[in-house]
Formats: C-alpha cells, structure tokens, sequence
C-alpha cells in the first residue's frame, strides 16, 4: 500500500523533536504521525 499521499512533510530521525512540534502546532484535534524506516539508512546505523 503506498501511503506517500498521506505525508504531507517528511522529517529525518535526526530531527524528531521538530516533526512533533510541528505536530504540536498544526492544530488538528487527533494528529498522526506515520513512520518510515528506509531499511538501507537502517542496515547503514548498524554498521
């Protein structure tokens, strides 16, 4: 299922405090979040 149509800003790992603050002031009454793991940055992190 491709799920790019739902994101509508991407954030690195690296930088997870601003993608819940940007969260936190989206005003939305139920925000979601939806989390990708690119399988390569990860096999990289392990390395």
């Amino acid at each position: 299922m491709n799920l790019d149509a739902l994101v509508d800003r991407v954030f690195p790992l690296e930088e997870l405090d601003a993608a819940f603050a940007h969260l936190a002031d989206g005003g939305r009454d139920r925000p979601k979040v939806l989390v990708r793991i690119d399988p390569a940055l990860a096999a990289a992190d392990r390395a």
